[in-house]
């Protein structure tokens, strides 16, 4: 938090993320009102909704097993990963082996496309033509923010209650 302190004459905005809106927020009021900092803007994200608006090439598909590993069925994988309903029992689990995604990789790379286009327009509305945003987040190891910043090209600042750090982000790190 004293990052976000001692630079809060820089920065323009406060985006807060859907899952650790309700920490965060109080946090993050806390500091505001004892350091006159600007108001936060709720932003509708996930890793879920930022990772596959990211897919633009099968290989992203398969990359994003290195963050985010997978055990269950077929049908859980492409429901839980990529939104897709389909019907098979086949255990997975990505720590042994990565599945063999062939067969869907045309809906998953479409689902993205549209996707993308949807939440950029979204991401516009919030984020305008702000500069300098910090993204806060509960975190651990900013994929929400990798994600967003690889699809939408945008530079976020990322500040965490806990972060391992593993991700090649510019400017993130935790704040407590």
């Amino acid at each position: 938090m004293q990052s976000l302190l001692d630079s809060k004459r820089e920065y323009i905005d406060i985006i807060l993320d859907n899952i650790s809106i309700p920490i965060c927020t109080i946090i993050y009021d806390i500091f505001k009102s004892k350091y006159i900092l600007p108001e936060s803007v709720y932003f509708k994200t996930s890793r879920k909704l930022s990772s596959i608006s990211s897919f633009k090439t099968e290989e992203d598909i398969y990359d994003s097993f290195k963050l985010h590993r997978f055990n269950g069925t077929m049908s859980e994988l492409m429901l839980n990963r990529f939104n897709l309903e389909i019907d098979d029992t086949t255990p997975i689990n990505t720590t042994i082996e990565l599945p063999n995604l062939t067969a869907y990789i045309t809906k998953i790379l479409k689902k993205s496309n549209n996707l993308n286009i949807n939440y950029k327009e979204y991401i516009d509305e919030i984020i305008k033509n702000k500069k300098n945003v910090y993204m806060i987040d509960s975190g651990y190891q900013g994929s929400t923010q990798y994600y967003l910043q690889k699809a939408f090209n945008l530079n976020l600042n990322g500040r965490y209650i806990t972060y391992k750090g593993n991700l090649n982000l510019n400017n993130t790190n935790q704040f407590m």
